[in-house]
């Protein structure tokens, strides 16, 4: 398993961190199931139409958390 890297950016619902060669999207313990996957499937509707935008290549829990 990756072990998650450093801290890139933080908001309201998430923290997003370095996780190898990716980023790992964590949504903090009180967001809902749903956001990370309404994240995934707006950021799938961005790659479809070819704009620029994260690919996302997994939605599930990680360490107690929704993650992207």
């Amino acid at each position: 398993m990756i072990e998650i890297g450093r801290l890139l950016g933080s908001g309201k619902e998430a923290e997003v961190f370095e996780y190898g060669a990716l980023a790992l999207k964590l949504y903090r313990p009180a967001a809902s199931k749903a956001s990370s996957f309404r994240e995934a499937a707006n950021l799938s509707i961005l790659e479809r139409l070819a704009l620029p935008a994260p690919k996302v290549h997994a939605v599930g829990e990680f360490d107690g958390r929704w993650a992207c």
